[in-house]
């Protein structure tokens, strides 16, 4: 998987990075329209979503680094 820097936009009212809004990654804003899956490793935060031009990412939340990093997913039909 290649992952490149982005810029989140984020809920976040208790913790940091609840849920991803949008996105930029390669000079393109993307909108999130569903959150499919979301977990958490030490010290990352990782969130599989769908925007609304039904592509799939993963975004990586690196909290020590306060760094985010997006993946276009190949996913089957």
């Amino acid at each position: 998987m290649d992952f490149e820097l982005a810029q989140v936009k984020c809920h976040s009212s208790y913790t940091y990075a609840q849920s991803p809004l949008s996105f930029i990654c390669g000079g393109r804003e993307y909108i999130v329209k569903a959150v499919e899956k979301e977990w958490l490793e030490p010290s990352e935060k990782h969130f599989r979503i769908q925007t609304i031009d039904d592509i799939v990412f993963e975004l990586c939340y690196y909290e020590t680094s306060d760094l985010w990093l997006a993946c276009k997913l190949m996913l089957k039909s």
